[in-house]
């Protein structure tokens, strides 16, 4: 019994040594070096035909409303006073639905050409009827007489857009001049 006494007390006294001796935890060390990489993972699956149209439509209906440039433009660079009675002009960037007239600007004056209406993409087309004539002066009926030059057509929507191209008008021989 001495001997196990003798023991603990022993016992105690190292343990009390021990945590005396203790001291503030040291810095920590270098990381060792990186790992192999792991294996590829699996492919993923491809997206179905409807995940892929549902991302179509949602990246189409996140740009509507985006204010779109309106633009006229005609089917022919020049035009012939007396030879091409009518020109065809074209329209983009208009509102889905917005009705458009179409007007030509001369320098003393504005004819009004027609109208239409934009699809629901905003594009639209118009070709002048029958009233409507480019003849050279004078003039009788719908028809107007202009000289040859540089001119302007203009589409205006009711809805605001509005779009500019320039439109030129020869002599038969071709020249600009009268």
């Amino acid at each position: 019994m001495k001997r196990v006494g003798f023991l603990l007390g022993l016992l105690s006294l190292f343990a009390l040594v021990a945590s005396a001796c203790a001291g503030a935890e040291g810095a920590r060390g270098p990381a060792g070096p990186s790992g192999a990489a792991g294996a590829q993972g699996p492919a993923g699956e491809s997206p179905s035909d409807a995940q892929i149209s549902a991302l179509i439509d949602e990246a189409l209906a996140s740009s509507i409303g985006l204010p779109a440039e309106a633009n006229i433009h005609t089917n022919k660079g020049s035009y012939v006073i007396g030879t091409d009675t009518k020109f065809v002009t074209y329209g983009s960037g208009f509102d889905g639905g917005e009705d458009v007239l179409i007007e030509l600007i001369l320098h003393d004056r504005i004819v009004m050409v027609g109208g239409t209406t934009a699809d629901e993409f905003g594009e639209w087309e118009y070709t002048p009827d029958k009233r409507f004539k480019i003849v050279a002066p004078p003039a009788k009926g719908y028809s107007f007489g202009m000289d040859p030059g540089a001119y302007m057509v203009k589409a205006q929507g009711f809805n605001g857009s509005v779009a500019y191209t320039p439109i030129l008008f020869t002599n038969a021989d071709g020249n600009f001049g009268s």
